[in-house]
């Protein structure tokens, strides 16, 4: 068994509201912003997605995303987060990550956190695929040989792979950050994955896995999270 080292994030009371039906920004997307602003490619990422934070009274045509949410993650655990769509996945990755600000609450991070979003595209910005991932992230996604590939001609799953290893590229990290990984990817890339999860926690990296997949959830995590709608939240204790 693992031994879990100190605490690489940790959630007060997290909650996060948007306005329903904000104006969509149009005239520029994340890939645009990635390659204007490299250095911090996910800083505009809620205004990119079309919802606006709403932080003023509580009436009006507003939404909680998260609400009143509380958890700490521990470097070396790898935690599966499922939930049904709305539930909440993606927004709770984005707030540990910094790239959105809770609406209430707090985020604490013991060091650097790593995010992949649900569309790889949004990483892979090159002709090539070396140029993305270099050489050896070329290799760690399973894509040896093809490292001249054009990133938009490879697989759904071939794309995600190889987005991963970009994100992780900046390491090492205190947390690794997963929305939806397995899109895209049959049984045997997806127990490479979860190969590569382990490999990620055996390096003193908190792993947290948003997934609709409970079946490889099961295959990897040592707790799961089952988030619901606003305040819902159960717990399953480690099973390792």
């Amino acid at each position: 068994e693992r031994a879990m080292g100190s605490i690489a994030i940790r959630a007060e009371m997290l909650g996060k509201r948007y306005r329903i039906g904000a104006p969509r920004v149009r005239h520029r997307t994340l890939r645009e912003a990635i390659m204007s602003a490299a250095a911090a490619p996910l800083r505009n990422l809620g205004r990119l997605r079309g919802l606006t934070s709403f932080e003023g009274d509580t009436g009006g045509d507003t939404i909680w995303a998260l609400r009143d949410f509380s958890f700490e993650a521990r470097e070396g655990e790898v935690v599966g987060i499922i939930g049904r769509n709305g539930a909440g996945k993606s927004t709770l990755l984005r707030l540990a990550k910094g790239v959105e600000t809770p609406t209430r609450g707090r985020v604490a991070r013991g060091g650097e956190v790593a995010l992949l979003l649900q569309n790889p595209g949004d990483f892979l910005i090159h002709e090539h695929a070396v140029e993305d991932a270099g050489p050896g992230g070329v290799v760690a996604a399973g894509l040896a040989g093809r490292e001249q590939a054009n990133p938009r001609d490879l697989s759904g799953g071939e794309r995600q792979r190889l987005a991963l290893e970009v994100v992780l590229a900046g390491g090492p990290y205190a947390a690794v950050l997963l929305d939806e990984p397995t899109r895209g990817m049959d049984r045997a890339h997806k127990d490479r994955l979860a190969g590569r999860i382990e490999e990620l926690a055996e390096a003193n990296a908190a792993v947290m896995v948003a997934t609709h997949d409970t079946e490889f959830a099961a295959s990897f995590a040592e707790r799961i999270v089952l988030l619901g709608q606003g305040p819902t939240l159960d717990q399953i204790a480690n099973r390792r």
